[in-house]
């Protein structure tokens, strides 16, 4: 009997079967575990990246960086290397410190610049400084500033900075560090492992000296001192971290250094070799974090026990490589520094700049703990004033961290996701269509690559796809015409091409509106293992 119309329930039909519909869809979240560069790429997890290049990683997905714009043009081209925002009782002020001294620029602009007060030498490494507020006993407020050429000076609300020449007991030109701590300003002595304190409230007269040289096991000299408040589970406890140019961090707790009531070592530690400068300590969340050949190291983690070579110590080491390779370049030179950028809910530490290199930032997400990289940002120095990112800039310039476009050019971005097979280990697999989604303010301009076991090569922005509404895909394979782009949602499909076991999804754009990347979805067929 010829099986046809009318034949039995379950009687085979003659002609060839339809084929098995082998396309796949893949839904890839953004990557907002941020920078993973030290798991195998056979076994990266789909939540991290290995190339993330001016984003920041959120909660929602991973948000384009905000952009920079001119704040005060100008102001001394040998460049500015300290910003000093000041706070008073009733003055809020910024500061741009170059090696010819130290400007007021608090109201922006073109200038002309004067300086509010000029270095007697301009040598380096003048303008690399450090710096403090501080509210006297008689309530009047003051800024500190010092550098290692130039000694140490002082601004009264309301006034100018001046070199301070009223301190007794060492030569003010000899401080090369300044800040406070239990309610003391306190100063380090060049060349020396000397730290010298005022009397509490004071801000002249005589100083006392410190000497934490016989604590320094590794030798060296006093690099700086670093206030850190810790809840240690019996209350809240104030501790002086003083570190040494041979690696050691001594930690004392108390009040009063003059008592030994009131004043112990708590801890001694090791971190290896430390960057040039002074600027390789911050704090930042109840931790103090500190700056070495190994990266970014919690003290925290050093006082749990945990060796400063054990990678869980290591607040940086998912990035370590980039670290290492940053510090065998740079390590000897000045540039390194940690600051808190509240606007880009972002921890940064910036390395010093490398000629025919990308000026480069690592940006720590506060809220995924996901690094990534800032690039294109005129970056020596920065820090926060009245809740906003300034920058100092090597060019002479401040700039002013905002806005969604680097002084009225879009911003690059760039995106390599980890590599996968989906559940299909061994199998050869070839990606059909992409299609990144966005949520944007505008129109990013971008596209997309696929790529093929572990590839990493960074994405190029050669060529950008155009953002296009409707739907491309076949409603055969997806059932149903959902993709339209409307409203704030940007999204167009992009061809693949190639052939290869894992695989990846490279992005490349720019973008001058506020833009986040949420997702890329990746439609895929399979073949065999050979």
């Amino acid at each position: 009997m010829v099986a046809g119309f009318g034949a039995p329930p379950g009687a085979r039909l003659w002609g060839p079967r339809p084929s098995p519909r082998t396309t796949k869809v893949q839904i890839v979240p953004a990557p907002v575990g941020g920078l993973n560069l030290v798991t195998p790429l056979a076994a990266t997890e789909p939540a991290y990246c290995l190339v993330a290049t001016n984003l920041v990683a959120t909660g929602q997905g991973m948000r384009v960086r905000s952009g920079h714009s001119v704040y005060a043009e100008d102001v001394d081209a040998a460049g500015i290397r300290t910003v000093i925002p000041f706070e008073g009782a009733a003055e809020s002020a910024l500061f741009a410190v170059s090696p010819n001294g130290i400007y007021d620029v608090s109201a922006g602009g073109a200038g002309p610049w004067v300086a509010d007060v000029s270095f007697p030498s301009s040598a380096e490494p003048a303008g690399w400084g450090t710096w403090t507020n501080f509210t006297a006993d008689s309530g009047l407020h003051y800024a500190f500033y010092a550098d290692e050429q130039n000694g140490l000076y002082r601004r009264l609300e309301g006034g100018s900075f001046a070199a301070v020449t009223d301190i007794t007991g060492v030569a003010e030109t000899s401080l090369v560090f300044v800040t406070q701590h239990m309610e003391r300003v306190w100063m380090v002595e060049g060349g020396t492992a000397l730290a010298w304190y005022l009397d509490a409230g004071s801000i002249a007269g005589p100083a006392t000296s410190f000497n934490f040289g016989s604590k320094f096991a590794h030798g060296g000299t006093l690099v700086g001192l670093y206030s850190w408040t810790v809840d240690g589970g019996e209350g809240v406890d104030d501790h002086l971290v003083a570190i040494g140019s041979g690696g050691d961090v001594i930690i004392y707790k108390g009040t009063d250094p003059t008592s030994a009531a009131t004043w112990s070592l708590v801890g001694q530690y090791y971190v290896g070799r430390l960057p040039a400068g002074r600027r390789i300590a911050q704090n930042e969340g109840g931790d103090l974090y500190i700056l070495c050949q190994y990266g970014v190291i919690p003290l925290t983690r050093l006082l749990q026990g945990t060796l400063v070579q054990d990678a869980q110590a290591q607040l940086s080491r998912n990035i370590s490589p980039l670290i290492a390779e940053a510090m065998s370049l740079t390590i000897s030179s000045r540039g390194w520094e940690m600051r808190n950028v509240p606007s880009e809910n972002a921890f940064l530490v910036a390395r010093p700049a490398i000629s025919g290199f990308e000026n480069l930032q690592f940006a720590l997400s506060s809220h995924t703990n996901g690094w990534t990289t800032f690039e294109s940002l005129p970056y020596q120095t920065g820090d926060v004033w009245d809740g906003s990112f300034y920058i100092g800039g090597a060019d002479g310039s401040v700039y002013l961290l905002d806005g969604n476009t680097d002084v009225g050019e879009t911003i690059p971005f760039g995106l390599l996701s980890s590599f996968q097979e989906y559940g299909e280990t061994g199998l050869y697999h070839r990606i059909q269509f992409m299609r990144p989604v966005f949520r944007s303010t505008g129109s990013p301009a971008y596209t997309a690559e696929a790529r093929y076991d572990y590839d990493d090569d960074p994405p190029t922005t050669s060529g950008a796809a155009p953002v296009i509404s409707g739907s491309l895909w076949d409603v055969a394979l997806w059932d149903t015409a959902v993709w339209t782009s409307s409203g704030s949602t940007v999204q167009s499909v992009v061809g693949g091409t190639g052939i290869g076991r894992a695989m990846a999804v490279a992005l490349a754009g720019t973008s001058d509106s506020e833009t986040l990347f949420i997702r890329t979805d990746i439609m895929f067929d399979s073949a065999g293992p050979l």
